[in-house]
């Protein structure tokens, strides 16, 4: 009866089609065979892996308590390279807005505009973020019986891109921009070829026409006393380069300018004609202005303390059942921070306040998983395997929180409450093979059977994991284990190999463990001035166990 018990409810959790936060990686030697273990799955941390791993008999599965410690960090869709960009425009936005009250607008301030609409299209591709991870645990093994206390961090910052609220003032005020029209300078001083550049760019950006008063870039631009009836791109053109030399702007500086508006210029060509569809020709709509944009980064940070006691069952035929019973203590929190200067925030409240903005709330939960030996079934298998599964959270519970997202994807304090909500730690279910070609060498590969969401909106998460460990020496008192596995993401289409690589020092049931990891993509983003490459995802781990 347990048996068809046990299968009915592994069909029943496959057929789920549940999301859950990413697969954290617990413990040094996991973390060293790049998160492969569901069906290696020993020692203290085999109640986190694989609970049915505590009934399993072998010369690494003892009695003991280990102490993980882990912490990693993954950057997706260049976002580091974006959040870098915007850094550096901050100075420039602050000035572009400063001379938005009826001053005259140049060349430099154009190309600020179009560099900040570039880069806050490019925020707004749906799968920018960052991602921390950070876990530590001390876990205790006595016999099939694992009582354990873990910690599982994980924090997500996502922009939030408004790209509604972008024109240059508001309507009904003198506050905007301010143009002189001069359409005798030419390219005056400068090149022919600058003032050609800056005449197509301007065209572009208005939607191919030459005509300001028919295109898409008034619409940005008037209501604020400035009239384009009868203007064209090549009397912009000329009014800027003027305003450039009554600035004292030489020739390198107007091209470097003209560079910048070429980089971004096809994503603020298309950012400003979505504004004109949505707002017609008649001039800037109801609260358009960038006085009223809503650009923000939102952090949304959950951290889990899970109090679980496991044990481990044998059905026989090598099969081994695993059971965990946690009550876990959510934390769960959200802040935004502003990206893009505004006046107006309707109210809203960007303060943190630790006492409300942070809830606590304890909810019970339980794991199941399964091992089996296949030699014990089928004595004629070479290299011993063994096939795992376990399913985490698998009543999915729920954890309030005190913020909430409006409609259009804006995170808000809500000071009396009617934002808060619950968020659903849902289950994560994962499955892994492990083979033993020899006694001192160990093959595991591990895939994520759900793809699990994680705190970076519209990124999602589902690991192959494939690792290896050679045990040298492989003496009962003394060993030094080599650990090497690669990761790869089959969410993320775009995603390279993360390689990992491990070792320790095993003495006398003493062990400790560090490995990391980091991925083949790399970014770069500039610090102070300078240029600097990172790896898109990177992490370590530390471990000191005692064995009994």
């Amino acid at each position: 009866m347990i048996k068809k018990i046990t299968a009915a409810a592994v069909i029943s959790l496959l057929a789920s089609p549940v999301f859950a936060e990413q697969w954290q990686i617990l413990g040094a030697r996991p973390a060293g065979m790049g998160g492969a273990f569901v069906a290696v799955a020993e020692g203290p941390i085999a109640q986190y892996w694989n609970p049915a791993g505590l009934n399993v008999k072998s010369k690494n599965q003892r009695s003991g308590m280990q102490i993980p410690v882990g912490v990693g960090a993954e950057f997706t869709g260049d976002m580091l390279k974006t959040a870098s960009s915007v850094t550096d425009m901050k100075d420039e936005i602050d000035s572009l807005t400063s001379k938005l009250n009826g001053d005259d607008i140049d060349v430099e301030s154009i190309a600020t505009f179009v560099k900040a609409l570039g880069l806050l299209k490019d925020l707004d591709t749906g799968n920018k973020g960052v991602i921390i991870d950070a876990n530590a645990g001390l876990d205790f093994k006595f016999s099939k019986l694992a009582l354990s206390v873990n910690n599982f961090t994980s924090a997500g910052v996502t922009p939030y891109i408004d790209l509604d609220n972008i024109s240059l003032g508001e309507e009904g005020s003198t506050d905007g921009i301010n143009i002189n029209w001069d359409t005798a300078y030419g390219h005056g001083d400068y090149s022919s070829e600058s003032y050609d550049s800056l005449v197509g760019i301007i065209t572009s950006l208005n939607g191919g026409s030459t005509d300001l008063s028919a295109g898409n870039l008034a619409d940005v631009l008037k209501g604020y006393g400035v009239s384009f009836d009868g203007k064209s791109s090549d009397n912009l053109a000329s009014t800027l380069l003027s305003y450039a030399h009554s600035s004292g702007l030489s020739e390198i500086d107007v091209q470097s300018y003209i560079n910048q508006m070429k980089e971004y210029e096809s994503s603020a060509a298309e950012i400003i004609a979505d504004f004109a569809a949505a707002n017609g020709t008649a001039g800037v709509g109801s609260g358009s202005s960038y006085k009223n944009n809503k650009s923000a980064v939102g952090a949304d940070v959950a951290s889990y303390m899970e109090v679980a006691l496991g044990y481990g069952w044998n059905l026989g035929y090598g099969l081994s059942l695993g059971v965990n019973a946690k009550m876990i203590d959510g934390f769960i929190a959200k802040k935004t921070v502003k990206i893009v200067q505004t006046e107006n925030d309707d109210g809203v409240n960007f303060d943190f306040d630790y006492d409300q903005d942070v809830v606590s709330d304890w909810q019970p939960a339980f794991d199941l998983g399964l091992l089996w030996n296949l030699n014990q079934s089928f004595s004629w298998l070479p290299f011993n395997p063994r096939v795992g599964l376990v399913a985490r959270n698998v009543n999915n519970p729920k954890f309030k929180y005190t913020y909430g997202i409006d409609s259009d994807n804006y995170v808000y304090t809500d000071k009396d409450g009617s934002l808060s909500g619950e968020e659903e730690l849902k289950r994560q279910i994962r499955g892994g093979l492990a083979v033993n070609p020899f006694n001192w060498w160990t093959i595991a590969v591990d895939y994520d059977l759900t793809e699990n969401d994680t705190h970076v909106d519209g990124y999602s998460s589902q690991l192959l994991s494939v690792g290896t460990e050679i045990a040298v020496f492989n003496s009962p008192w003394f060993s030094i284990p080599l650990r090497a596995g690669i990761v790869k993401n089959m969410a993320d289409s775009s995603a390279d190999l993360a390689y990992t690589l491990g070792t320790g020092l095993d003495f006398a049931g003493f062990h400790l463990e560090a490995s990391a990891y980091m991925s083949t993509d790399k970014t770069t983003f500039k610090y102070d001035k300078e240029d600097y490459t990172v790896p898109e995802k990177v992490g370590g781990n530390v471990e000191l166990s005692f064995m009994f």
